[in-house]
């Protein structure tokens, strides 16, 4: 189980015969952390029995928002939750999902089971949908997810991004993946965003932020017999850069083996700094070609290299 430590709670209400007869309880809940994840505030609001109730879940942290209502019944027997799953809003101070429709819901906590019907979420005030196209299925045994997305705002994902980087844009894609107690998972993925911005602090507050305008960026990762394929495409605007990473990954291979090649055309260096933490400053253009190798945890690069009016900062030199 996770590490849980609650700061202030308050419970209000009457939970009679163990939920067995009509209950009304609501838990408030703040300073919560849950395996080093902090959460602000948490709420929640059961009413009815074991045999049918309708419970309201809002948390905040610092991250965003998350709310949803479970309407349904418990039963103990079989250690499992059957109901419905609706009024879902997900999102950060950037940007929101909702829920368009109730959705079908099964948990099982004796053996860790997520059944969830196929539905979709809207991004609020704007066209983007999220969509399981199929029913979602989640545990150890086996798994199955095939997702789509269309015109999800970038936004949604700032809280997934370095502090010093921000994205603007919509992302397009599918994703199938499968998985099966002493199979290899079956990945099958691909997305891709056109005509959108990657915006970098500056390293000096006075100057401008930096930023890198592009036509399409897009990711595919495929399973294939060898491991995990993966392609990375970038064009930026004005033809002023572009490139290419293709990698094949052994996931299940002794030190996670990786090969493949890079090609990079006049990349702007800066908008790498904020995944080099070693790097107080970086500057300048690259173009890049050469073969990977090594492993996931130490890959290397062996071609050429050339770097125009390039600069650097390492923190403690």
């Amino acid at each position: 189980l996770p590490n849980i430590a609650i700061m202030d709670a308050k419970a209000t209400g009457k939970l009679v015969n163990l939920g067995n007869s009509p209950s009304q309880l609501q838990l408030n809940a703040t300073g919560i952390n849950i395996s080093n994840q902090p959460i602000r505030a948490l709420q929640i609001d059961f009413s009815g029995t074991q045999a049918d109730h309708r419970l309201d879940v809002k948390a905040d942290s610092v991250k965003g928002q998350i709310q949803a209502s479970l309407k349904g019944a418990i039963n103990l027997n079989t250690k499992q939750w059957t109901g419905v799953l609706g009024n879902g809003q997900v999102g950060t101070k950037y940007a929101q999902l909702q829920q368009l429709q109730p959705a079908q819901m099964v948990m099982n906590w004796q053996n860790p089971r997520v059944e969830l019907a196929a539905h979709c979420w809207q991004m609020v005030g704007q066209t983007g949908r999220l969509c399981l196209k199929e029913n979602l299925v989640t545990a150890k045994a086996e798994g199955h997810i095939d997702a789509s997305l269309q015109q999800i705002d970038s936004q949604i994902f700032s809280v997934f991004l370095p502090k010093d980087i921000a994205w603007k844009g919509e992302l397009n894609g599918n994703a199938l993946v499968h998985w099966k107690q002493g199979q290899h998972p079956n990945i099958n993925a691909s997305f891709y965003s056109d005509n959108g911005v990657l915006g970098l602090a500056a390293d000096i507050p006075e100057d401008p932020p930096m930023t890198l305008t592009y036509d399409r960026a897009s990711l595919i990762a495929r399973s294939t017999n060898d491991g995990l394929k993966l392609r990375a495409d970038i064009k930026t605007s004005n033809g002023t850069g572009s490139g290419y990473v293709d990698a094949l990954i052994d996931p299940y291979g002794e030190n996670k083996p990786i090969s493949g090649s890079v090609v990079l055309q006049d990349i702007q260096l800066g908008i790498l700094r904020p995944f080099l933490p070693s790097f107080q400053r970086l500057a300048g253009t690259a173009t890049v070609a050469g073969k990977l190798g090594g492993t996931l945890n130490q890959p290397k690069l062996i071609g050429d290299a050339e770097i125009n009016d390039g600069s650097a900062t390492i923190v403690g030199l």
